[in-house]
């Protein structure tokens, strides 16, 4: 059995291997804890320049955004754009070879965000001035608000737009993620903290209150080749259709004179009022104009329509549209004063005078007129006024009962209370009370009651205005007696 010597003789020449195997992986091993210990110095000074630029890049944007916001301190960008340039600035701190595209496209619409909310601004400014010129106007006049206008657009609008410093407040809420850039609301606040409306930037014209388009301009270009006809001269193609009228000059002798053909005046301005109504007007503005300017004692058209009707073949073929071009039609020759105005032709001799349509039509008008005056007259006797049909401004009515009060003076008429019923509108068979008081002793009030009869009666609107002028005629009349001043 051999004996095996535990220790290991190691040769010289092996041995120096050893050692110089030892020396060269305490040498990697060093060099490779410097590399480590560069990098992580690398990633740290690039990691704390990213942090540095961000912040730059975020106090630049909060600058940038406050001087864009500035002209319009009454709405508040700052709490809702802080947050987005907090996500901002997480993003910014980040390696950028690691950013999702989410993440980019949220850092480039945060980038242009104080060009938005500039934008945004302009816009906001734009509709500010309609609406304040608008509200200044007033309502129900060419260029002022709408009569029909839904109340709380006009309330948001309102505070939005601070018209006479009406009480509530304005918040903005914004989103950077879309494909679109940040998208920005502005909610209006009443004076209790609740919203009622908000707007949006995205292109939309943000004053959805409808302003009455002014068409007065338009109506003088539509005028314009009718009133270049010679209207002093009595074979004008405008008095074709008329004949002439014969009638005492008031100083004993007759004159010859002709009224303008009023048909021939429609036919000739109706193709461009239509046009006017259909193509330059949207539809909301068109109806806006009817409603508010032009329909009388016609029901109103919905003002919240957006569209005209058509026909199979896509032709527009719209029944408020054809009202609306009429009544427009009939606006421009009534209230145009060439077009209703009786012309003078020389004189003419005693032989050719005879009453015409038009004389007795002034005759039955003042016989109207008479009549009504007398009928008020014997009311103040009985102190008790019909109940009868009576237009106020609103609708028919009817009048159920009446209080006359103490007269004012001796031999006045004194103020009467006007009890009237009137259709609420909202469903068949409902009705709702009315009351009011006139001042029969004063001409106003007198004048108040008789238009109101007249507007219910029956008759075109210019007969009704010829009576009321035949009327206003008798009251103006001085005179002392009882009831007299009727």
């Amino acid at each position: 059995m051999s004996y095996r010597n535990p220790e290991q003789i190691v040769d010289t020449q092996s041995g120096q291997y050893i050692r110089e195997m030892q020396k060269s992986v305490a040498a990697s091993y060093g060099k490779m804890a410097k590399e480590i210990s560069a990098k992580y110095e690398q990633a740290r000074k690039e990691n704390l320049a990213r942090e540095i630029d961000a912040n730059k890049r975020v106090s630049k944007l909060s600058n940038d955004i406050f001087a864009k916001s500035v002209n319009n301190y009454s709405i508040d960008y700052t709490e809702s754009s802080n947050q987005m340039l907090e996500e901002y600035n997480v993003y910014a701190k980040k390696d950028p070879t690691r950013l999702t595209s989410e993440e980019r496209l949220f850092m480039r619409n945060v980038d242009n965000l104080g060009t938005t909310i500039k934008a945004q601004l302009e816009n906001t400014s734009m509709a500010q001035q309609e609406y304040l010129e608008a509200a200044q106007i007033g309502v129900g006049n060419y260029g002022g608000l709408d009569a029909y206008n839904n109340p709380k657009v006009l309330k948001r609008n309102d505070i939005m737009y601070n018209w006479k410093s009406t009480p509530g407040s304005k918040q903005s809420v914004m989103d950077c993620s879309g494909l679109d850039g940040c998208k920005i609301d502005i909610y209006a606040l009443d004076e209790e903290g609740n919203t009622i409306g908000s707007v949006i930037n995205q292109g939309q014209n943000i004053s959805e209150a409808r302003i009455i388009p002014n068409p007065t301009k338009d109506i003088e270009n539509i005028n314009k080749d009718i009133l270049a006809i010679d209207f002093k001269n009595s074979a004008s193609d405008v008095f074709k259709g008329s004949d002439f009228i014969v009638t005492p000059d008031g100083v004993g002798g007759y004159k010859k004179s002709k009224i303008p053909d009023r048909e021939f005046i429609k036919k000739r301005i109706k193709q461009n009022a239509d046009t006017y109504i259909k193509s330059t007007l949207d539809t909301q503005e068109a109806i806006s104009l009817y409603n508010n300017k032009y329909r009388g004692n016609a029901d109103i058209i919905d003002p919240d329509k957006s569209s005209w009707d058509k026909d199979e073949d896509g032709n527009v073929n719209d029944e408020d549209l054809k009202k609306i071009q009429e009544a427009f039609t009939e606006h421009i020759v009534s209230t145009t004063p060439e077009y209703n105005k009786i012309q003078d032709f020389g004189v003419a001799s005693a032989k050719d005078y005879k009453p015409n349509s038009y004389d007795k039509k002034e005759a039955s008008n003042k016989e109207s007129a008479k009549l009504i005056v007398d009928d008020l007259r014997r009311y103040a006797r009985e102190r008790k006024l019909p109940n009868a049909a009576v237009n106020f401004g609103q609708g028919v009515e009817e009048i159920t009962s009446t209080i006359f009060q103490d007269p004012a003076e001796e031999n006045g008429m004194g103020k009467v209370k006007i009890f009237t019923t009137t259709k609420s509108g909202q469903k068949a068979g409902e009705y709702e009370d009315l009351e009011r008081t006139i001042d029969l002793d004063t001409k106003d009030g007198m004048m108040q009651y008789v238009k109101a009869v007249i507007k219910a009666g029956e008759g075109s609107s210019s007969e009704k205005n010829a009576k009321l002028e035949a009327i206003r005629k008798i009251l103006s009349k001085k005179s002392g007696g009882k009831y007299d001043n009727l």
